[in-house]
């Protein structure tokens, strides 16, 4: 293993220790492209398994008389394979895996308090509808002159001064509303 192109061949025969001295000469090839490249929910350790099986592919594909260096064609060929990933991630079909949570990053027991992880579906959303004309009706008058400012992005103290009351009304009329919300989405109206 004298020559670059010795240890290529050896690399490409399946010899780890040959692999392993090739993918470190190119390491900061990687470095580079992790750098220029996003791809989610990828470690360190997932970019240098994702960067090892392709320098081990390309030492197995590369053309010794080729006008190509060995080093530029393993940077076209990750570069090539994180776009791909990068395209997969991106996909219509896979629109779903981008709204996804990882589990370390998720505190399941207060999530399950707060209910914070259940979302309607689409199916749900004829019992929402019929729900929100109930909390609708559950509001009172002030909570629902309240709610229709509130929803046109009004603020806190114009609120106040439209309906004539105090801030601190209209802040407990809102949180009102919020409770009432919940009840309804979460609970379903009882």
């Amino acid at each position: 293993m004298t020559s670059l192109d010795d240890v290529i061949r050896v690399a490409a025969s399946g010899n780890s220790d040959a692999l392993e001295w090739l993918f470190k000469k190119y390491l900061p090839l990687l470095k580079s492209l992790q750098h220029r490249y996003y791809l989610r929910l990828y470690d360190y350790d997932d970019w240098c398994q994702e960067a090892r099986l392709i320098c081990y592919h390309s030492a197995q594909q590369y053309d010794h008389n080729s006008h190509l260096s060995f080093g530029r064609f393993y940077q076209m060929q990750l570069q090539h394979h994180i776009i791909n990933l990068i395209r997969r991630q991106l996909a219509q079909k896979r629109q779903v895996d981008r709204l996804q949570i990882p589990v370390e990053q998720v505190d399941l027991e207060n999530a399950y308090l707060k209910k914070s992880l259940l979302r309607p579906l689409p199916s749900d959303w004829a019992t929402i509808n019929c729900d929100l004309i109930q909390y609708w009706q559950s509001l009172s008058k002030f909570e629902q002159r309240v709610m229709l400012l509130v929803l046109e992005s009004t603020e806190i103290p114009a609120i106040a001064k439209q309906i004539a009351c105090t801030e601190s009304q209209v802040n407990c009329a809102i949180a009102r509303c919020r409770t009432k919300l919940r009840r309804y989405l979460y609970q379903g109206s009882s």
